[in-house]
């Protein structure tokens, strides 16, 4: 049966069980009910195995996408402004070399770590553990376990500081 006949029949099984009941002693109506919801997963995917209801899909997202475009995309517009690189060349030279030190900091940080595993966690690290490794690593004097904390946390923030200083130098509005 299709869902509307379904429901007006559970809803005279529920609201009239025992005349049901008397007028089709054979029926089941739990038994049809499993059945009906067995089926139902097997309709649904078929359903929407069929061609038309694939293009209705993909023709509903393409119109969720233009919807978000229309909203999203002028707000974008309006907040966005427009960065142009300085004229200034003491500004450029200021931004190369602080990209230049922090990018240098982002590369000490994996090595950094590296050592700090050496020290106090060895176990987590001795599967990648080199010979190579081992002679850089010994060179590194063993530090307190705050002081590690302390490095990484300074090495983040100094290379956060000197990439923000870059991008306002970036900038020509940048006074000059």
């Amino acid at each position: 049966p299709n869902n509307w006949t379904f429901l007006k029949m559970s809803r005279s099984f529920l609201t009239l069980d025992g005349t049901l009941q008397y007028l089709l002693p054979e029926f089941d109506f739990f038994k049809t009910s499993k059945k009906y919801n067995r089926q139902s997963d097997k309709r649904a995917l078929k359903q929407s195995l069929e061609p038309k209801s694939i293009r209705n899909s993909i023709n509903q997202f393409f119109d969720t996408v233009n919807e978000y475009n229309n909203l999203i995309l002028p707000e974008l517009r309006q907040r966005t402004i427009a960065f142009e690189l300085t004229s200034n060349i003491f500004a450029l030279l200021l931004v190369i070399g602080f990209q230049s030190v922090a990018y240098l900091l982002l590369i000490t940080e994996p090595i950094a770590v590296y050592s700090f595993l050496y020290q106090y966690y060895f176990k987590a690290i001795e599967p990648i553990h080199t010979q190579v490794a081992e002679e850089f690593v010994k060179q590194i004097p063993h530090l307190p376990y705050l002081e590690w904390i302390i490095i990484f946390i300074l090495i983040g923030i100094s290379a956060r500081i000197l990439l923000a200083g870059a991008k306002v130098l970036e900038r020509k509005d940048f006074p000059q």
